[in-house]
């Protein structure tokens, strides 16, 4: 124990390890740096030095590049910033307001000055204004201070405009992102803001201020240095949805006059690039799956694999899976199914929502639900859920993990020859990646889930699961 608590920038927070370190006193005016410490909990077990060497060594490794961005940044546009926020305080905190003497009415005007001058809040700027030029060597420094007074006494005497008081640079949007919308429990989240966001600040020189120009050349930048790298197009594509997506809820909260669209680089995929899907399990892998679940100890894990061959379901899905989804048969005619994606879900798309028969291992599948494995499976995080299926799957294809689930229903559909809206309604697909008329499947989507309309999903994956046996 003495050995881990002598680790360099090593602290606990009830009984869980974090790093922590002090920010370098040459970036602490930065606008986004709100406390002279950085601290991030480091998600290992806290009895085990040599992993928590490993994630210290990997977050000093983030934390530098963090620092590095914010040395790049342009430090004279977040300067005015700052300066920008500072006099509008001032204001507020005197009883002004933004624009109180810049009414119509001239002698309100002037009177709203004349109080605003003889407050003491402009002191340092009345000094520097007044002294004459002969003497202009004995002037006051023009520092911070008479910078943020000119400022506010500009703010006191002009019109506001509507869009002032909503510009945020690029390291403030994405942190104001984190806080609201993102979790440390999330792997992929972790992932956007210690390894993404940093870089793309960096590639576009430094932390600045959020607008229609500086996005599009940052985002530009990205691309080209990701590209340089040699980064697969469908990977730079996701990192852009990450970058985009806190972009976009920034710009959504802006004034109708502020806002503006946020354009994405055309990505160009260069020949001979191989795919970055997860393969497929071939029919002769899923028979060993069959083989080695019926080894498996974590039931949930069961339970997992043998829905996802009839739905390719996500570990997001997973996660939100209820009891109440299932509906086993009672009487003769009926049939058995999950509800995947629904109402009460966070879902990729509206297309995710669908009913699915269950046709392979249905009494298997009605014991685990009943003996509470949907619980326990949707007591996991996501993340966790896809780590631990990945570790089965890889057993088959070193290549594989939990998302070759979803590519493995369409190679069986595929296999089968079953048509391409069947597909759709199995696996949760939209109508353009399927290749179909979107128009046309709206026509078709209409109805309710009955029985007559899930009778050829049923027989599409009894045709699709007959090579399995268990």
């Amino acid at each position: 124990m003495a050995f881990i608590l002598s680790m360099r920038y090593l602290t606990y927070q009830k009984g869980l390890p974090y790093y922590q370190r002090r920010f370098p006193k040459d970036v602490l005016e930065h606008p986004s740096i709100t406390t002279t410490t950085y601290k991030r909990p480091l998600h290992v077990d806290p009895k085990d030095p040599e992993l928590i060497a490993r994630a210290i060594k990997c977050a000093n490794e983030e934390f530098e590049d963090y620092v590095s961005t914010l040395r790049n940044a342009n430090m004279d546009v977040l300067s005015d910033l700052l300066i920008e926020r500072k006099a509008r305080a001032l204001l507020k905190c005197s009883g002004f307001d933004i624009g109180m003497a810049a009414t119509d009415d001239m002698r309100l005007n002037e009177q709203v000055l004349d109080h605003a001058y003889h407050s003491n809040m402009f002191n340092e700027m009345s000094a520097y204004d007044e002294t004459p030029d002969e003497i202009a060597h004995e002037r006051p420094v023009f520092s911070e201070t008479i910078r943020i007074q000119k400022r506010a006494w500009n703010l006191l005497s002009q019109k506001p405009d509507k869009r002032d008081g909503f510009v945020k640079t690029f390291a403030e949007v994405f942190e104001n992102y984190w806080q609201k919308h993102m979790s440390p429990d999330s792997k992929n989240d972790r992932r956007d803001r210690d390894k993404i966001w940093p870089k793309f600040l960096y590639f576009g020189g430094g932390d600045t201020v959020v607008n229609h120009d500086t996005v599009a050349d940052y985002l530009h930048d990205y691309v080209q240095k990701r590209s340089e790298e040699q980064v697969k197009t469908s990977t730079i594509e996701r990192e852009l949805s990450s970058i985009v997506a806190p972009l976009n809820k920034y710009i959504d909260s802006l004034p109708p006059r502020a806002k503006f669209a946020i354009k994405r680089p055309k990505l160009v995929k260069p020949s001979g690039e191989s795919p970055d899907d997860k393969p497929p399990l071939l029919h002769v892998e899923q028979q060993h799956l069959i083989k080695i679940i019926q080894r498996e100890k974590a039931q949930w894990k069961v339970l997992y694999l043998l829905i996802s061959l009839h739905s390719g379901m996500h570990p997001m899905e997973a996660s939100q899976l209820r009891r109440e989804d299932f509906t086993f048969a009672k009487n003769e005619g009926e049939l058995d199914f999950v509800e995947l994606s629904g109402e009460h879900t966070q879902r990729k798309t509206i297309f995710r929502r669908r009913t699915v028969p269950l046709v392979f291992g249905v009494d298997i599948i009605k014991s685990l639900v009943e003996s509470g494995e949907v619980e326990i499976m949707a007591s996991k995080t996501a993340d966790n859920i896809g780590v631990q299926i990945s570790r089965v799957v890889k057993k088959i294809n070193p290549k594989g993990s939990a998302y070759s689930m979803r590519h493995t229903l369409r190679h069986n559909a595929e296999a089968a020859g079953v048509e391409a809206l069947v597909q759709m309604y199995l696996g949760g697909w939209s109508a353009k990646e399927m290749g179909l008329n979107a128009k046309a499947v709206n026509y078709s989507s209409q109805g309710k889930d009955v029985n007559e309309r899930l009778l050829p999903r049923r027989f599409a994956l009894e045709k699709m699961l007959a090579h399995l046996e268990l």
